[in-house]
């Protein structure tokens, strides 16, 4: 999954809040009426109002928002919505969707009644910042866009791998990730794509969320947004799944717990558990450079899916 510089939009900085302010009172708007839709073409009695109610809802759509949406794909239009009309798909076919800066709390609560089930002692929770908005892959990179841009299949040959153009690309290092990186700037002539720092990851996972989950602390949904070992690998189904199978999270991203670790941008070392100087309350945009070890997050499909 890769991150993607934000190009500056106004100067007018009054004007452009005051824009943001109207975006999110449309999105919490738009939110409920997609979940109306939902229930209505679950229904038997809706299968013939579909339709109409489809129209109806992307009518309430600001223009540009619903673009390219196909009739009754909830999934896509709820990116669309989240994103402000923002989301792209660039030449490959990885979908971005834009992330507005702000402030959350990183890792999770700790002590014996009030510490948060299945942490690890590296975890410690700590206030952050991010002050720059940027754009996020809505899913893992795919085989097929790997192929795309290096013309490799590193995954060729090993063991536990589905072939597929859209299950994630595997066995690949950091290091392979940004020479990915670096042909796919090159390819599009630019100079934006990079891996997410740990702290954009976590700030997406959570989508604004303070629960063990993005959906919240229990377990019992988990099914829904992740393969992890108790859905994937414990019935025999011991390979990453084709991406965006699973529930997106409140922002849009899919596959944010389990399915395949995801690297991040951060250096650190490791001696049981993460070692970094970035752990700190109240950091603004961190990102570690020292170790020799890298961050990876998320879980995947033969162990516990992680935030």
């Amino acid at each position: 999954m890769l991150a993607m510089v934000e190009q500056k939009e106004t100067r007018h900085k009054k004007l452009q809040e005051l824009r943001i302010q109207r975006e999110k009172e449309i999105i919490a708007a738009l939110k409920p009426e997609i979940e109306k839709y939902r229930q209505i073409a679950a229904s038997e009695y809706g299968k013939s109002m579909k339709s109409a109610a489809w129209k109806n809802l992307i009518a309430k759509c600001p223009a540009g928002w619903a673009d390219g949406v196909e009739e009754g794909d909830c999934g896509h239009l709820l990116i669309m919505v989240n994103s402000g009309g923002k989301s792209f798909v660039e030449s490959l076919g990885m979908e971005f969707v834009h992330i507005r800066p702000g402030a959350f709390m990183m890792g999770s609560p700790s002590g014996l009644f009030s510490g948060e089930s299945g942490r690890d002692d590296d975890e410690n929770q700590h206030r952050v910042t991010l002050t720059k908005g940027f754009y996020m892959q809505t899913t893992e990179v795919t085989q097929g866009q790997w192929k795309a841009v290096m013309g490799a299949r590193p995954w060729s040959g090993e063991d536990y791998v589905r072939d597929a153009n859209n299950s994630p690309a595997v066995y690949v290092s950091w290091n392979d990730a940004q020479k990915f990186i670096k042909k796919l700037n090159r390819r599009e002539g630019v100079n934006k794509y990079h891996l997410p720092t740990e702290a954009e990851w976590e700030y997406t996972c959570r989508a604004g969320s303070t629960a063990r989950f993005c959906f919240g602390d229990s377990d019992s949904q988990l099914g829904d947004y992740a393969w992890w070992d108790g859905n994937a690998d414990n019935i025999g189904e011991d390979y990453a799944h084709r991406v965006g199978a699973k529930k997106p999270n409140a922002w849009g991203l899919y596959d944010m717990h389990g399915n395949v670790w995801e690297w991040c941008w951060d250096s650190c070392n490791y001696k049981s558990g993460v070692v970094t100087d970035t752990y700190r309350d109240g950091i603004v945009d961190p990102l570690c450079t020292k170790g020799s070890s890298r961050v990876c997050r998320g879980g995947s499909w033969f162990n516990n899916a992680r935030g």
